[in-house]
């Protein structure tokens, strides 16, 4: 991403590099997950999913520890939020590649 050296790799870069050492230092993750930037690839080309599922996705608004989680009930859909129908299209897998030719393209352009 650096070697690109445009103004948007160079954006890039800074807005996730604390993005980044908090995912990999804090949160002990082994990579550097990029959602909001996966988010959009898809959007912009829905190829890139390789495994997806539709469910029903509810957020927890009440105040407390669990505030802003994401609760799908995968062992016995049903069980913990009711006999809800799916609402959103869950992406579970991705073409890594085609997200990071998506991702370069997007950032060498200037």
């Amino acid at each position: 991403m650096k070697s690109l050296n445009t103004k948007l790799s160079n954006f890039y870069v800074k807005i996730y590099s604390h993005y980044r050492t908090f995912s990999m230092q804090i949160q002990r993750m082994r990579g550097n997950p990029h959602p909001d930037v996966i988010t959009a690839a898809i959007a912009i080309n829905p190829k890139i999913i390789k495994k997806s599922h539709k469910e029903h996705v509810d957020v927890e608004t009440n105040e407390g520890l669990t505030r802003g989680v994401t609760i799908i009930d995968y062992v016995d859909p049903g069980h913990i939020i009711g006999n809800n129908k799916p609402n959103a299209e869950v992406v579970y897998d991705i073409d890594y590649e085609k997200f990071v030719q998506i991702l370069l393209k997007t950032l060498s352009s200037d």
